[in-house]
């Protein structure tokens, strides 16, 4: 009986790359000599006939390796980015044949206590060809990567199977982030956050559409230190990002990339700025121009969509005689060329990368500050911080500075973020209830915008009076909107202003 807890990162990678992978100087030059070994696996899935196994977080599983046998026994533990840590509890066998003893005695009672006297059923079965070694990351982590290539067969149904799983060994997480970070610079990545259990259940289900669950919300406890809990919502909105790229890879789902991926990123970006001060100033700085070359383009991408919305509002009810269908063809393929380099970002790993490098930073970087401030202290001095913003420039001022109104919609945002798992102190239900409708409305406001900049750039040098005639019906109702919309802010910027 072999028991532990099993640490691995779980990647989706095309199967076009399974031999460029054996070939990379990133794996050959850590690769432990002889270590290399080519299995031919045979998993068979089991549960009772009402899935009390599964419904208690177990899988069940019998593995043929050759002429051997072992079964196995994993809980479902957490799984973020990727990254899963669960028990696991292995026996060997004879034959093929279900066993529920063996594992370990605490363990085996509540195994026969829970499937009492249920038959432990076939699920499914999971064929795989795998290629493992060893690779020796740093002095201190020994990872198995295992390359894996088959499918998941379910009552005459099957889905294929292309990942590569990162399991340690001995060592430690921060280096096995720091090195799928290096990975995924040089090899385009996705998350799997399910397991293969879970993946032959969805099938068995017919809901193998699905590309991926999401990490719990988290738990945040206000007396608890501000740097661990913060980065639990760091981890969960990075989650979001990597699961949710999954669903925009796929060509359906990609005009909707702004509405899956940049409430995530413009989380992690407000998070980020609502933590500068504990962060080295060169780190800071070159991080937060990294999240803001990832989040232009779907910025860009909810403003043209805004954009659309309110033209076919103004077509629809006839606002300034609008006529012309010029710019909605601009509009359309501007969408078109925005579309396309957002999908080149996402194939090409930039976004797998940046998540990658931000969950190495943050699990091996310690705010030394932070960790002596309780979160609602923390939040108390973000508070202040964010009101003396008021002092420098009152909110009926903001509009005629963007830096600054920028400034003040990214330390409300964090606060935003935090303060919908804690309110404390000044960040009240009243506050925060405010506070929120304050963001919405200035990023709704900031997506609205529609500068002379931009107008020329959608323009795109045609000169056509029917077409200049419609950007500006365009541009005088988006103003209007704005303006509406900064008298808003303002009345809610004084109610949270109290000196």
């Amino acid at each position: 009986m072999s028991k532990g807890i099993e640490q691995e990162i779980k990647l989706l990678i095309a199967k076009q790359y399974h031999s460029k992978i054996w070939n990379m100087p990133l794996i050959k030059q850590v690769l432990q000599k002889d270590s290399i070994k080519n299995l031919k696996l045979l998993s068979t899935y089991y549960d009772t006939r009402d899935y009390k196994l599964a419904n208690a977080g177990m899988a069940y599983r019998i593995r043929k390796n050759g002429k051997n046998y072992e079964a196995t026994v994993k809980t479902m533990g957490e799984t973020v980015g990727g990254f899963s840590s669960r028990h696991e509890y292995t026996v060997s066998l004879a034959k093929k044949k279900v066993t529920l003893s063996g594992f370990a005695p605490e363990f085996d009672e509540k195994l026969q206590t829970l499937t009492a006297d249920d038959e432990l059923l076939k699920l499914f079965d999971v064929t795989i060809n795998r290629k493992i070694c060893l690779l020796q990351i740093s002095p201190e982590t020994v990872v198995e990567m295992a390359v894996d290539e088959g499918e998941v067969q379910a009552e005459g149904i099957s889905q294929p199977i292309s990942e590569i799983e990162l399991e340690i060994k001995k060592g430690n997480i921060s280096d096995l982030l720091i090195y799928v970070t290096s990975l995924a610079q040089k090899l385009p990545v996705f998350v799997e956050n399910r397991s293969k259990f879970q993946r032959g259940l969805e099938l068995l289900k017919n809901t193998a559409n699905k590309v991926g669950e999401l990490s719990k919300l988290p738990y945040l406890d206000k007396e608890e230190n501000s740097e661990t809990e913060i980065k639990k919502v760091f981890y969960y909105e990075l989650d979001k990002i990597l699961v949710g790229q999954n669903i925009v890879a796929k060509k359906d789902e990609l005009p909707n990339a702004d509405v899956l991926l940049l409430p995530a990123w413009e989380a992690v970006l407000a998070l980020w700025k609502t933590v500068e001060t504990f962060v080295p100033k060169e780190d800071y700085k070159a991080i937060a121009i990294n999240l803001q070359a990832i989040v232009q383009p779907l910025r860009a991408l909810a403003s043209l969509h805004s954009w659309q919305r309110c033209w076919q509002d103004i077509n629809n009810t006839g606002y300034g005689i609008a006529q012309g269908t010029l710019l909605q063809k601009l509009l359309l393929e501007e969408e078109k060329s925005l579309l396309k380099g957002i999908n080149k970002d996402i194939h090409a790993g930039h976004y797998s990368y940046q998540c990658f490098f931000m969950l190495a930073y943050l699990t091996g970087h310690s705010w030394q500050e932070a960790a002596l401030l309780q979160l609602n202290h923390f939040l108390g001095y973000c508070w202040k911080n964010w009101q003396k913003l008021f002092d420098m420039v009152p909110p009926t001022k903001w509009p005629e500075d963007q830096k600054l109104s920028t400034q003040v919609f990214q330390l409300a945002q964090g606060l935003t973020i935090l303060g919908y798992f804690v309110k404390t102190g000044k960040l009240n239900k009243t506050n925060y209830k405010n506070l929120e409708e304050l963001t919405t409305r200035m990023n709704n406001l900031f997506q609205d915008q529609l500068s002379p900049e931009a107008a020329r750039s959608l323009c795109k040098g045609v000169n056509n009076k029917l077409l200049n005639r419609d950007v500006g019906i365009l541009q005088g109702f988006l103003l209007a909107q704005e303006i509406r919309n900064w008298k808003k802010i303002a009345k809610l910027g004084e109610k949270l202003y109290k000196k």
